[in-house]
């Protein structure tokens, strides 16, 4: 086909030379499209070819299985910063309920000391009773050598002698008493001491479990921390990578995967929320009562068409509330009770504190200390937990419910206060009323 190329052309040449141009056109339209061979024109060969389609598709097929594995890479990376910030949120807790434990042992070491001075004093009132009946028994007998014998020979009537040994048995019972009470005050304050020895190894060793703790939740922070450094890092440089493999461009591919990191959230919870309301469901059925779910305010709605009204917020919680919602946007600082920032179980013990409860600064206690309601039960200013086994002693968050399935917490470190969604964290495992 190349080779006939020219022989047109040079047919071409002549009929314009003899013919001139109507000929020439003539014979043009003829001959059909001229295909020039590639020695002919130095633009041949600019068209792709067979192989350079299979290179293009090669190419696009890899740079799409790029765009998947990083997409993972990324998606295991976020994975991993969630993992972290949960498990410097356990460890924050564990330091808290260290805390709670060494204050309860130095109650009880100083409670014990009391009892110490409490025994000897009573030790030392006893034997003082004991010296003084044993000094009226000597003046009732007279000093005599004969004793009681001596004491009732020296009667000068019968019922003198009667009388005055009634007053001995009087005196030796009551020494008697007295010689119990003593010899009790003695084992009293001896296992007083004991237990002021064991409260105060408790006090040390509580102390220890303390340092221990604030040393693992400082560390477990500090690599969050540092974690949250090197996923800002390695997300850039993915972002990057990921805008190269579609053929996008950085800030496109970053919210792209702000878009499907929404996405995922949202189908998080909503699942979170379906799993909340089947346990209710099958716990209100095994009770024989109507399904209900919380209603706006937090009160209970039935599942019929006629919805409950819902229950109105009560005073305490009211304050409580408020308390709670004056702190958003200040930063969460483990182990903090305000003012300038909370750990999550900090800001429920210092909002309900407004109310006038008194909650421990440990959220398992705080569950523990409050009375359990159910999903279908929450009402505004009741608590909300979690915790990764079914136990409410590992409970590792807790969150205060506004009503309107949103709740107000302390997240994680690096986060403010601020107000959520209660499935933010995923299904509630634990609910409560102080």
């Amino acid at each position: 086909m190349t080779r006939s190329a020219p022989r047109k052309r040079k047919i071409l040449f002549r009929a314009v030379a003899r013919g001139g141009p109507p000929a020439a056109l003539a014979l043009a339209l003829l001959a059909g499209p001229v295909v020039a061979a590639p020695g002919d024109d130095p633009g041949a060969g600019a068209f792709p070819d067979a192989g350079q389609v299979d290179r293009a598709r090669t190419d696009v097929q890899a740079k799409a299985a790029d765009a998947v594995r990083l997409q993972a890479e990324l998606d295991r990376a976020r994975a991993e910063l969630d993992r972290s910030a949960l498990d410097a949120a356990r460890a924050v807790e564990a330091y808290n309920g260290a805390q709670v434990q060494a204050g309860l042992a130095a109650r009880a070491a100083g409670q014990a000391k009391e009892q110490v001075a409490a025994a000897g004093t009573a030790v030392a009132q006893a034997r003082d009773e004991l010296g003084r009946l044993a000094a009226e028994a000597y003046r009732m007998d007279g000093g005599s050598r004969l004793g009681t014998l001596g004491m009732l020979l020296d009667s000068s009537t019968p019922s003198e002698a009667a009388m005055r040994a009634e007053a001995m048995r009087t005196v030796l019972r009551a020494r008697e008493e007295g010689l119990r009470r003593s010899s009790e005050a003695a084992r009293l304050a001896q296992t007083a001491r004991h237990t002021a020895e064991a409260a105060a190894r408790r006090t040390r060793e509580t102390a220890e479990t303390v340092r221990s703790a604030y040393a693992a939740a400082a560390a477990k922070v500090a690599e969050q921390q540092s974690r949250v450094g090197e996923f800002a890092l390695r997300q850039d440089r993915l972002l990057a990578d990921l805008a190269a493999a579609r053929d996008t461009t950085l800030e496109l591919e970053r919210q792209r995967q702000e878009g499907l990191a929404e996405q995922a959230r949202q189908r998080a919870e909503a699942e979170a929320r379906r799993r909340a309301e089947e346990a209710a469901r099958q716990t209100a059925a095994a009770a024989g009562r109507p399904q209900a779910r919380p209603g706006a305010a937090g009160g209970a709605s039935g599942g019929s068409a006629q919805a409950a009204r819902p229950a109105p917020v009560r005073s305490g919680a009211a304050a409580a509330i408020a308390y709670a919602k004056a702190q958003l946007g200040k930063p969460y600082i483990w182990g903090g009770e305000g003012p300038h920032g909370y750990d999550c179980s900090g800001l429920v013990v210092q909002a309900w504190r407004q109310a006038g409860v008194a909650l421990t600064h440990f959220a398992a206690t705080q569950y523990a200390e409050s009375r359990p309601v159910g999903y279908a039960e929450l009402r505004p200013g009741d608590l909300i937990f979690w915790t990764e086994t079914p136990r409410a002693e590992d409970i590792h968050h807790v969150a205060m419910y506004l009503g309107d399935g949103l709740m107000i917490h302390a997240p994680r470190t690096g986060d403010v206060i601020r107000i959520s969604s209660m499935f933010y964290m995923g299904t509630p495992d634990f609910y409560a009323r102080p």
